[in-house]
């Protein structure tokens, strides 16, 4: 949401999507967190009983009915804004590569989520379900999945640190080439191709080693990809758009429900194909249209609107 104001406050172009890649940082490192800490619970959720949750149900209970209390006799003053002028939707509109731009972030959020997301999926699942799966512990998957969203982490870090000398085009047009053949690995490569990784046993408090095959390597750096896909397809989106900058930017921001639509997709794709590694087919078509727009779709328009 704070993406055209880091882009706006570096004036667009690199330096924009350099300040869009540094915020990103905050974002995948709560992604990171989150991981590790539901990895952890969900390892022990077995051997948890009702009784155990209380204490924190009650503190929970608690800070709600303070902020509820807090809310209520705190008056906040709503500031007056102009109605939307419908004509400069459409105006934003008329702009071939920002449009193609909202279909490329939309597309995004499958390759973005759909990937941990099923990654986890596929890693848990027992083998003898309907959707087999590979069995392992969710505390060991949970830290596997959180090391996507850690180089999503140190990507965005890299994207910080070389956005203001490389444009958004070139950073794309490498970060979806890699994607896609990543996603090929991952989806292609034999499971007997295992190596073993490392876990915690939460209950126990000790190390663990599972193994687990390559190909979930491959997804897991795909994490390196998307970290600047976003920041980057943004930044390429809203370029030369002028004073429709503002309400092209709150119609990008909406297409974050894509990964509302299509990592739910590509779930009934799984099921459908009783394979997991099938409904990735989605996601390298996602990664395919990025790279198409960073190739060809993103290229301005000349077309000034009047």
């Amino acid at each position: 949401v704070v993406n055209p104001m880091l882009n706006i406050l570096g004036g667009g172009g690199n330096k924009g999507n350099q300040l869009i890649q540094i915020g990103g940082v905050f974002n995948s490192a709560a992604a990171v967190a989150v991981y590790i800490i539901m990895g952890a619970l969900i390892g022990d959720a077995a051997k948890a009983h009702i009784a155990d949750a209380t204490p924190a149900l009650m503190i929970a209970l608690g800070v709600f009915v303070v902020g509820f209390i807090g809310l209520s006799v705190t008056k906040i003053e709503e500031p007056e804004q102009a109605p939307v002028d419908v004509s400069l939707i459409k105006g934003a509109m008329k702009y071939r590569h920002f449009v193609l731009g909202v279909v490329a972030i939309f597309l995004y959020m499958c390759v973005e989520v759909g990937t941990p997301t099923f990654m986890l999926q596929y890693m848990t699942a027992s083998p003898t379900e309907a959707t087999p799966g590979l069995g392992i512990s969710a505390a060991t998957a949970g830290l596997i999945v959180a090391v996507y969203w850690f180089l999503m982490l140190v990507g965005r870090f890299i994207g910080g640190a070389i956005g203001g000398k490389i444009s958004s085009r070139a950073m794309i047009t490498t970060a979806a080439t890699i994607c896609i053949l990543l996603l090929l690995f991952g989806m292609l490569a034999p499971t007997s191709m295992t190596t073993e990784v490392p876990g915690v046993d939460w209950a126990n408090l000790r190390l663990t080693w599972t193994e687990v095959p390559v190909g979930i390597f491959a997804f897991m750096l795909v994490g390196l990809c998307t970290s600047v896909m976003w920041g980057g397809i943004f930044n390429m989106a809203v370029e030369g758009l002028g004073k429709y900058t503002a309400i092209a930017s709150g119609i990008f921001m909406t297409m974050v429900f894509g990964g509302g639509v299509l990592v739910p997709l590509q779930g009934k794709i799984a099921d459908l194909a009783s394979s997991y590694m099938s409904s990735y087919w989605l996601v390298l078509f996602c990664a395919a249209y990025i790279l198409f727009y960073a190739l060809v779709g993103s290229k301005p328009s000349h077309k000034q609107v009047q």
